[in-house]
């Protein structure tokens, strides 16, 4: 199940707003009420300090706060003896790594010390060696008390994590910061600057693998949204995700070699010419010949696009240590396993069970 998850501030705007139609009756708790009253006494700090010095961290003057909530991990019930009863089984206990692509920033602030040790809670994962990487090995916690904050960009691989062991709940406000810095794009059918204007643009022209991959989850994230009847107002140049996935992954991206390789595992074709481009990935990545497609050459017109994706999330899951990577490269395994049997031999068939 989710976090316990409590929307404060939307957009910018209040969940509840005192019209001047509420229950004034202080002897009557209602759930508006009590939002309203949280909005009053954080306002000053939030619209203050907060975000006076969010803006000079980020060295922009249009930084605005977005959303404000409240989240909570773990184990609500502090007097719970045991996490693994059927109570237990329904508590978050963590957040997998991901980036905040709807957030130019993000601040987390403890409401707890369940953090202190700086063993559990928020974490990062750096780039290795200059590259993205998702190995659990490089987690970076940080030792937080309560009332302490971290503040971090859109591009800062990031989660959480709180050992059920602990038998505590791990708490935080947690503040989206947008950057309403107008983006300079380049109309191509005479559309005005107002209708260019997006409304993330910091996450426009990336400038590495990481800020393509980024730009081309929320383009898949956007024409997601379209197909299921939400129009978005977002307008892109350079829009076609496989396009941002193909060069990030170039790069090196493990990430987006983990979304190409799911999107090869697809019954839907991929066009010859993405076909070609992840060959050429593929070609240069170190795999052991069991995950390598036999024969790889990129000017083959006709490649099938199923021949590429254990050679890319091979190289995602144990040299990025991205975990998706590796659930996926053993399913894949296993419908080769169910697919080819009659085929394979005793050995064969040991190997790939053991692979996978």
């Amino acid at each position: 199940l989710p976090s316990l998850h409590l929307n404060l501030i939307t957009d910018g705007r209040p969940l509840f707003e005192d019209d001047g139609n509420n229950d004034n009756d202080d002897s009557v708790t209602t759930f508006p009420k009590c939002i309203m009253e949280m909005i009053e006494v954080l306002r000053p700090h939030l619209y203050g300090e907060l975000l006076e010095s969010v803006r000079n961290i980020t060295n922009s003057p249009n930084v605005e706060i977005s959303d404000v909530f409240i989240r909570n991990y773990g184990v609500f019930d502090n007097n719970a003896s045991d996490n693994n009863d059927e109570t237990g089984k329904k508590r978050r206990f963590g957040l997998s790594p991901h980036y905040d692509v709807t957030a130019y920033a993000t601040c987390v602030m403890t409401l707890d010390s369940t953090a202190s040790a700086g063993k559990n809670g928020l974490y990062t994962i750096p780039a290795m060696k200059g590259k993205s990487n998702n190995n659990a090995a490089l987690r970076r916690f940080f030792p937080l008390e309560r009332g302490d904050g971290v503040v971090h960009t859109y591009d800062v691989l990031h989660g959480v994590d709180v050992d059920p062991d602990l038998n505590k709940s791990r708490t935080s406000l947690i503040v989206w910061f947008v950057d309403h810095t107008s983006c300079d794009l380049d109309s191509e059918d005479g559309e005005s600057d107002a209708q260019l204007k997006v409304n993330q643009p910091w996450l426009d022209n990336p400038i590495d693998d990481k800020g393509e991959f980024i730009l081309g989850l929320a383009n898949e994230s956007n024409n997601a949204d379209e197909m299921n009847g939400n129009v978005s107002n977002i307008k892109r140049r350079n829009a076609s995700p496989l396009k941002l996935y193909i060069s990030s992954a170039s790069k090196g991206n493990v990430f987006a070699m983990t979304s190409l390789g799911q999107m090869c595992s697809d019954n839907d074709p991929l066009p010859e010419w993405a076909v070609q481009n992840i060959a050429e990935i593929a070609q240069n990545l170190d795999v052991p010949s069991t995950f390598a497609p036999e024969g790889i050459d990129s000017s083959d017109r006709h490649l099938s696009n199923m021949s590429y994706p254990n050679a890319l999330l091979f190289h995602a899951g144990v040299h990025g240590g991205n975990r998706i990577a590796q659930i996926s490269l053993a399913e894949n395994l296993m419908v080769k396993y169910m697919t080819e049997k009659v085929t394979l031999t005793s050995d064969e068939e040991d190997d790939i069970l053991l692979m996978a």
